[in-house]
């Protein structure tokens, strides 16, 4: 199996697995829905952003600095462990001095409760054993997979029970708990290796931790400051409208696409000492997402108002701009995360901190420009820096680091983006059934993948096809077609 088809397995692997993880979180959330109140959904929310700290902390520094290395040594795992755990104990406990301040800031005292059982989070992800980095750095990512289902599965009946017996917030703050505290049991469960204290290099990591440490903070800033703003400058209703409804348009970018993701940075860093590889698989990648995220975020944007309508019920449907912008900025999400790789696999760390560092600043600005006009407006400014600056970075990306031209790449994706925007609204113009809105998303919807399907093969055609990346996406899809019409026949009733 060639290296290409060996990442788009496992990619479609963690697909796969996380639809599993979020269909059982959608079914538990609508059980507890119905034994909780929106008040203590409330208090969960403001301090999910705790948890989307510890989450992003844990996605840096050390586990970058393993992934992008050519060759690990136990020494390298086992000193990025203990500095990971230093550095999140460090955070943890300011955690626990800045939640007083943050319940007086929110005049909720609920909060310093929640907020300070949640930073022991961070210490239980610095525990987990680092041998998962390990097998997901070799594209292996079975036990992964096996820890975040059977954590998943059991972390929801947890906190279902603790709905059924406690009727309040803690059930959910329990809930975050259970699940951190079964990942770190499960991790050395199901992994062999046992890490072992140590500094030992230390010096080497810390000059590359540093700054993937600063730009997991402000990674983190940076996906949620658009909340932050809206808790301060909207109303109690848009909040909360706004926080469920972005829970479910990033799922397209967190469910699919980072799943997705996964492997890339493992293959960018092999490599990076041919600049002429690393090209050939960037444009291949960026090109097999587009195929995947463009059409799923301008169908999903362009039918916004039936499906608020169809996942949250018709009170919603006053909010469904708010779907229709957020999965509209996650169709760029993929590409600026994909670039970000390619400058961490490459070395060029400080120079994606102060991108990012850059990019915040301004996005900031344009928010607070946007705080006095209404949501629907506030939304659209922030939807359009990001698409921009995702832009920006790519074509950084191209021309300094890979030394290459990035016209026929941009033209194809923005080609591509505006063809199917502009199908998927002559679609939006019928009803094939006027009954049920499902049944007419369903129609559409199929009519709308078909269409893409063209669409793709002719942009391919015209600028692709007789080209290394051409010849190799054509090879990928053969084999997958051919794998697929195999496995198709071996389950038929009766062979000739």
């Amino acid at each position: 199996m060639s290296e290409a088809n060996k990442v788009l397995k496992s990619s479609g692997l963690l697909i796969a697995s996380q639809f599993v993880v979020r269909g059982m979180g959608l079914i538990s959330t609508l059980i507890i829905v119905r034994l909780l109140t929106p008040e203590d959904f409330g208090v969960l929310a403001i301090s999910m952003l705790v948890i989307a700290f510890t989450e992003m902390i844990s996605m840096t520094g050390s586990t970058q600095y393993i992934h992008q290395k050519s060759e690990v040594s136990n020494s390298d795992v086992n000193t990025a462990w203990t500095a990971n755990i230093i550095i999140k104990l460090a955070i943890a406990i300011l955690i626990l001095f800045i939640a007083p301040h943050a319940a007086n800031y929110y005049e909720d005292q609920r909060l310093q409760w929640s907020i300070s059982i949640l930073s022991s989070l961070m210490v239980m992800h610095a525990f987990s054993n680092p041998g998962v980095i390990l097998l997901e750095r070799s594209i292996n990512y079975k036990k992964s997979i096996s820890i975040d289902i059977s954590k998943k599965l059991l972390s929801a009946i947890f906190t279902i029970l603790f709905a059924w017996t406690l009727g309040d917030y803690r059930a959910l703050i329990y809930g975050h708990i259970s699940s951190g505290l079964l990942s770190l049991l499960l991790s050395y469960v199901l992994v062999n290796y046992r890490p072992k204290l140590s500094l030992e290099n230390i010096s080497e990591q810390w000059k590359f931790s540093k700054y993937a440490l600063f730009q997991g903070a402000m990674g983190f800033f940076r996906a949620h400051i658009d909340t932050l703003v809206v808790s301060k400058f909207y109303s109690t209703a848009a909040l909360g409208a706004y926080n469920t409804i972005k829970y479910v348009g990033v799922m397209p970018s967190s469910e699919i696409i980072m799943p997705a993701l996964k492997p890339m940075l493992a293959t960018f860093a092999k490599k990076k000492d041919s600049k002429v590889a690393l090209l050939h698989q960037f444009t291949l990648v960026v090109l097999i997402l587009s195929v995947l995220i463009i059409p799923l975020g301008v169908f999903l944007s362009v039918n916004s108002y039936e499906i608020v309508s169809i996942l949250f019920g018709g009170a919603w449907k006053t909010y469904s701009f708010i779907f229709e912008y957020i999965v509209l900025g996650t169709i760029t999400s993929s590409f600026y995360v994909v670039s970000s790789q390619v400058l961490v696999a490459c070395g060029y760390i400080k120079h994606s901190f102060r991108f990012n560092l850059v990019s915040f600043a301004l996005l900031l600005g344009v928010l607070m420009s946007a705080i006095n006009l209404e949501l629907r407006y506030f939304l659209v400014w922030k939807v359009s820096f990001e698409i921009l600056s995702s832009f920006v970075l790519l074509n950084l990306v191209m021309i300094f680091v890979l030394k290459s031209n990035p016209f026929k790449l941009v033209v194809t994706l923005i080609l591509n983006f505006i063809v199917q925007y502009i199908y998927a609204i002559f679609l939006y113009q019928y009803e094939f059934n006027q009954t049920y809105e499902f049944i007419n998303l369903i129609v559409s919807g199929l009519l709308f993948c078909f269409g893409c399907i063209a669409i793709n093969m002719i942009i391919f055609r015209v600028f692709w096809l007789k080209t290394p990346v051409g010849q190799h996406l054509n090879y990928i899809a053969k084999e997958l077609t051919s794998r697929q019409y195999s496995n198709f026949k071996a389950v038929l009733p009766f062979k000739r």
